[in-house]
């Protein structure tokens, strides 16, 4: 499993009253990601090849959207 890390430095610094939006939400977005990653109830694996015959369907050239 891969996670995100912002540092141990960084966490130990972080004071929300102090810390600026952007950052916090920069944290948040970290800490989804790492959930995201985190998943392994089979919904992406299951539904990804469906998302992508969807794109590939509806691209608006003939280039495809995806190269494998």
């Amino acid at each position: 499993m891969v996670t995100i890390n912002i540092g141990a430095e960084a966490k130990e610094n972080i004071h929300p009253e102090r810390v600026p939006a952007s950052q916090q939400s920069s944290e948040s977005c970290i800490r989804l990601l790492n959930l995201w990653l985190a998943d392994e109830s089979g919904y992406d694996e299951e539904n990804w090849p469906k998302i992508r015959a969807l794109l590939e369907e509806n691209a608006t050239s003939d280039r495809h959207v995806f190269h494998d």
